[in-house]
């Protein structure tokens, strides 16, 4: 009898199980190399969605991003337009960015309402962007400078038709006769997409009752004009016989937006073809129509304009005969884009931008023909514009204080959607109820992000000592060995850089003094002084940053209140980018108490919040000159975009709630910050308790402006 060697076996079994393993482990990392080989490769060839796709694939084969992967996700969500994905990516990668990248964070930023971070980021962006000049940069900062100005609501109500939004995506509303037609998805889950992951949209139409979209009405609007690519951004001629509408086309490979023209035989839309004044080499889109039918305005990226796309213009000389083509000018046209151009009855020209000054994204603008050329060119402010893309105003024809436009302020902002414009004296509504206006954010949904649960710190224990036997020491000769010396490692200093700003209207401080001493032992550090642009440069000894130094950093200046704070050093690097805020004072106690007013909330306006703010109403009442932001701020949990959701959510309940004690409108401006500026040290990866996180959670009055 044979008997086998249990030792023998089991170590057989034992190293086919490491093969095997080894050969698993190998075969997943081939494999994730292959999926970021793909993504970086589709990246390079500007597929943005494909290269997430392959990112994502390799997500789910364990692979680690690196800071380059993580960048590139972050290009790619904002050249998708998924802004609130790149706000993700990149203020978690805030220490790495650089070049281009400084300028994406910045219009990001500029896009959440954080004009004042916006304008840090477009300043750095300035002297590293590689696509973008200076004065273009300059002109973004002036653009959030106008925005932090400019916070007023005209007396109109925005508010989302979800008849017309139930569709995924949607945009690009036309009346025609008791209908409205519009370019829709036909699912939001639809199978075919762009090169953007967008679903493709057809025209599709509803009905009209008492200036409201008859639900469960959508249908296709037109067989014939079916599809497989994107068709929409449509005009009519007065007649209602001819329609022009935006198709993409494909050839060879190749996709080309094109204006095409149909007509209307009584029964269907027929005798489709492309406009006679298209150049292939070149996309045209968005036509509009004038009233008098007799010219044709469209958008091109045609060479000739002011950069970007520009808005044009020829002469309808009969059935697809035009006359020459001419740009819109300068007052229309700008380095950035100009977009969907409606013409309405009385021949005011509504478009959107990206060039003029705005909230961010796309605005809508109206501009006058006078003289023949468009002037007066006006931002149509809040709430027909947020911070991102809002553009397709157009008015109904039987009246012009009701109509719709296209905004992508809804939800996660990801998908395009039609909301109704109404012009709030046409609204019945009770005494008791408020009338919804969705403006800067203001359609707000709860974002379930997870919650960071403490972690206890891990008790290391030490092991028992081992003692060792002692050995048996035999004397050797005595040989003389050169020590070598000691390497002594050199610390180069730290630069500490950053701005000292007011609180009041946002002005850069120069001439305060920074004292930074030592928080334990109260000795003086350095001392600097803010230049005439309010920016100081410290150099410190770079032992404190590898000691990790406590410091004590206290910003004095005339006719300001002082300002003292300790940090860790190794919060300096943050402290340089927000910047250091200094509260003038007023020489008014009751204004010197307001601009001081901070005030601690747990989930929303309760009772001694209210209380709060019926003081600072009952001020503003009595001195309509005065303008105060209301800043609302979390702690560092959860989600940051839901963060920054919530804050700005609170901090438009505040304001409706002052206003609602009969201050002016145009005396507050709501901001929501999130968790960018923390109270205390309790900042992500640091172990912070529930009272010291609920410190974050705070409204904060600063004044503005005093107007004269």
């Amino acid at each position: 009898m044979i008997v086998r060697d249990k030792t023998c076996d089991m170590k057989y079994f034992y190293s086919i199980t490491l093969f095997l393993l080894a050969l698993s482990l190998g075969v997943d990392s081939f494999a994730q190399k292959k999926e970021l080989k793909k993504a970086r490769s589709a990246y390079e060839d500007a597929d943005y969605y494909l290269s997430l796709e392959y990112y994502s694939q390799a997500k789910e084969l364990g692979a680690s991003f690196t800071i380059e992967d993580k960048l590139i996700q972050g290009r790619c969500y904002y050249e998708l337009n998924e802004i609130t994905n790149a706000y993700d990516t990149f203020s978690s990668l805030e220490q790495n960015l650089s070049g281009e990248d400084l300028y994406v964070y910045a219009s990001v930023l500029q896009q959440f309402e954080l004009y004042e971070d916006a304008i840090k980021w477009y300043e750095k962006a300035k002297l590293q962007s590689v696509n973008h000049t200076s004065m273009a940069i300059n002109e973004m900062i002036q653009s959030c400078k106008w925005a932090l100005n400019n916070s007023i609501m005209v007396n109109f109500a925005v508010n989302p038709c979800f008849t017309l939004a139930t569709q995924g995506q949607s945009f690009g509303v036309q009346y025609y006769n008791d209908k409205v037609v519009f370019s829709s998805a036909a699912s939001a889950d639809s199978d075919e997409r762009d090169q953007f992951g967008k679903p493709f949209l057809n025209l599709y139409c509803c009905d009209i009752k008492d200036n409201q979209v008859v639900e469960g009405s959508s249908r296709v609007f037109s067989q014939n004009l079916l599809s497989p690519f994107h068709v929409g951004a449509i005009s009519f001629t007065s007649d209602l016989q001819h329609m022009y509408y935006t198709k993409t086309v494909n050839e060879d490979g190749e996709s080309h937006v094109q204006i095409f023209v149909a007509d209307f035989d009584g029964n269907d839309w027929v005798n489709e073809r492309v406009i006679k004044l298209i150049d292939d080499e070149w996309d045209y889109a968005h036509p509009a129509v004038t009233p008098d039918d007799k010219y044709l305005y469209f958008v091109s990226n045609r060479p000739g304009g002011f950069g970007g796309k520009d808005i044009w213009y020829a002469e309808i000389k009969g059935p697809n005969k035009f006359g020459p083509i001419q740009n819109c000018g300068s007052n229309v046209n700008t380095y950035e884009d100009e977009v969907y151009p409606v013409i309405n009855k009385d021949g005011k020209l509504y478009f959107s931008s990206r060039g003029h000054y705005g909230f961010g994204g796309l605005d809508i603008f109206s501009a006058e023909r006078i003289n023949g050329k468009w002037q007066n060119v006006k931002n149509m402010l809040q709430p027909f514009n947020s911070a991102v893309d809002d553009f397709c105003y157009v008015q109904d024809p039987n009246d012009m204080m009701r109509g719709f436009l296209s905004t992508n302020r809804y939800g996660n902002r990801l998908a395009d959607v039609i909301f109704y414009v109404t012009d709030k004296s046409l609204i019945k509504v009770d005494d008791s109820m408020d009338v919804p206006v969705f403006g800067m954010d203001a359609l707000v949904f709860d974002v379930n992000g997870e919650v960071e649960q403490p972690v206890e710190p891990v008790k290391v224990v030490e092991p028992e000592p081992v003692v060792e036997p002692e050995p048996v020491v035999v004397e050797p000769e005595p040989v003389v060995v050169e020590q070598p010396k000691p390497v002594v490692e050199e610390l180069k200093p730290y630069l500490f850089s950053t701005d000292i700003i007011s609180t009041y209207n946002n002005d850069k401080v120069p001439g305060a003094t920074i004292i930074i001493k030592d928080a334990q032992t109260g000795e003086t550090i350095a001392i600097g002084t803010s230049d005439s642009e309010g920016h100081v440069l410290i150099s410190l000894n770079g032992e404190l940053k590898k000691k990790n130094t406590e410091v004590k950093i206290t910003v004095t200046k005339d006719g300001y209140n002082t300002k003292t704070k300790e940090y860790q050093f190794s919060e300096l690097d943050q402290l340089s980018k927000e910047g250091i805020m200094l509260t003038p004072i007023f020489n008014d106690q009751v204004l010197d108490e307001i601009s001081g007013m901070e005030i601690n909330y747990v989930n929303g306006l309760d009772k001694d919040v209210k209380n709060m703010l019926d003081k600072l109403a009952a001020y503003l009442i009595q001195n309509p000159n005065i303008v105060v932001k209301v800043n609302a701020h979390t702690e560092a949990k959860g989600n940051r975009y839901g963060n920054l959701t919530k804050s700005q959510d609170i901090a438009d309940q505040a304001v409706a709630y002052v206003v609602s004690k009969g201050v002016n409108q145009d005396q507050l401006i709501g901001r929501g910050y999130g968790e960018r500026y923390l109270k205390n040290r309790c900042h992500r990866g640091i172990y912070c308790d529930k009272a010291q996180h609920s410190e974050n959670r705070r409204l904060e009055i600063v004044v503005w402006n005093v107007r004269h």
